[in-house]
C-alpha cells in the first residue's frame, strides 16, 4: 500500500542549484509538482481506506470482552467446577444416610376367576 508512494516520494528528489543568479527555475519544475500531487492523491485515498477500517473496528469494539468481564467468567467457572467437585465427592456418602425404607409386602389379592 504505501510502496509505490515511497518510490514516489523518493522520485522526487531536490535538484542542486548553481546559485549563479538565475530565477531558480530548472525546467523540471512541473515534472516535481505534478509527482508531489499525485502523491498527496493516493495518500488521500489511503487515508480514507484507513479511516473506513478504523470505522468497523471502532463499532466491533463494543462487543469485546474487558478484563473485568474475562475475571468474572474465570471466578464462575472456578466455582461451577468446585461445586461439581465437591458434590461428586458428597454423593456417594448420602447413598449411605438414605436408605429407602421397605414396607411389608402385601400379597396381592387374587381376582376371582370366572367360568
Amino acid at each position: 500500500m504505501f510502496g509505490d508512494q515511497r518510490r514516489d516520494f523518493e522520485g522526487i528528489k531536490r535538484t542542486a542549484f548553481d546559485g549563479g543568479g538565475g530565477d531558480g527555475y530548472d525546467g523540471r519544475m512541473e515534472e516535481r509538482v505534478k509527482k508531489l500531487e499525485d502523491l498527496a492523491e493516493k495518500s488521500r485515498a489511503d487515508l480514507h481506506a484507513i479511516d473506513l477500517r478504523l470505522a468497523k473496528i471502532d463499532t466491533r469494539m463494543d462487543t469485546f470482552a474487558t478484563k473485568t468481564d474475562v475475571a468474572e467468567a474465570k471466578n464462575s467457572i472456578i466455582m461451577w467446577v468446585v461445586g461439581a467437585i465437591f458434590v461428586a465427592q458428597l454423593l456417594p456418602m448420602l447413598k449411605d444416610f438414605v436408605k429407602p425404607t421397605t414396607a411389608p409386602a402385601v400379597p396381592a389379592a387374587s381376582a376371582p376367576v370366572k367360568k
